[in-house]
């Protein structure tokens, strides 16, 4: 029985484990999105004030940049939102399977323990 449940807490430990590591890898994915979106807007604001970007800024623009106009502020403002949104989705469900995962750590520690002191009642016993 007790090395039953090692082996279910070991899979629980595996099938958390796994989610877990894909959702941090879309999180920080969406991260650099939303970096690179409020990067837009803040160019965007800034070329719209002063018309045309200085020619000494630190970052080059690329021919899309360029291209940008007022009207497409709301736009990226609508894809940041999105991304925020999505954003903070993933952030929430990356703290729910750490608690899982920490839950499944405990269970598979327990087992383990249950599981070395098994073994050494069976050495006890021969």
């Amino acid at each position: 029985a007790v090395l039953t449940a090692y082996v279910m807490a070991l899979l629980r430990y595996h099938n958390v484990f796994v989610p877990h590591r894909s959702n941090e890898v879309q999180l920080e994915d969406l991260h650099r999105e939303v970096e690179r979106l409020q990067q837009e807007i803040r160019d965007e604001k800034h070329v719209s004030k002063k018309g045309e970007p200085s020619a000494d800024s630190p970052d080059k623009k690329t021919a899309k940049e360029s291209e940008l106009s007022d009207r497409d502020v709301p736009r990226l403002q609508n894809e940041l939102d999105q991304l925020q949104a999505e954003f903070e989705e993933i952030a929430v469900q990356k703290f729910k399977v750490g608690q899982e995962r920490k839950s499944a750590l405990e269970v598979l520690k327990h087992g383990e323990k249950a599981l070395e002191l098994l073994e050494n009642l069976k050495a006890e016993w021969r």
